[in-house]
């Protein structure tokens, strides 16, 4: 494999395993600023730099991507022989045309779609409230 995958998958990693133990730890998501003088958020900051860590880390792999693709596009052309590739011990049958377009899959995909997000998207226009209950980073906590 290529240093740019190994460089993403272990971006990835670094990024959102942080990301996960400070959500199950209670960080307050969403907001601009965290104040890391409060005790609760206190306790977070070294994971919070770590997923940070993380996102240079897939950043450097974007950037490795972007420099093989440059490199690639300037230098010389060589000649590629064409792929072959082996026989068949049965050969395939006919494909059914309705398989063999785009049409029928897209209709798929297209009611896959509706199943999987028509109910939240729903949601969002008929619920009276969006909002989360949140963390007040300004108000002491009740006893």
């Amino acid at each position: 494999m290529s240093l740019g995958l190994w460089l993403w998958f272990w971006g990835i990693l670094i990024t959102t395993v942080p990301w996960h133990l400070t959500g199950s730890m209670g960080e307050p998501r969403r907001m601009a600023m965290f104040d890391y003088a409060d005790l609760f958020l206190a306790r977070m900051g070294f994971l919070v730099t770590l997923s940070v860590i993380g996102g240079l880390v897939m950043l450097s792999s974007v950037v490795l991507l972007l420099y093989i693709l440059a490199r690639s596009s300037v230098g010389a052309t060589a000649r590629v022989p064409p792929l072959t590739s082996a026989l068949a011990v049965n050969p395939p049958g006919q494909v059914p045309a309705l398989l063999n377009g785009f049409g029928l899959w897209n209709a798929i995909v297209l009611a896959l779609m509706v199943l999987s997000y028509g109910y939240p998207i729903g949601q969002f226009f008929f619920l009276r409230t969006h909002a989360p209950p949140g963390y007040s980073l300004t108000e002491e906590p009740r006893q």
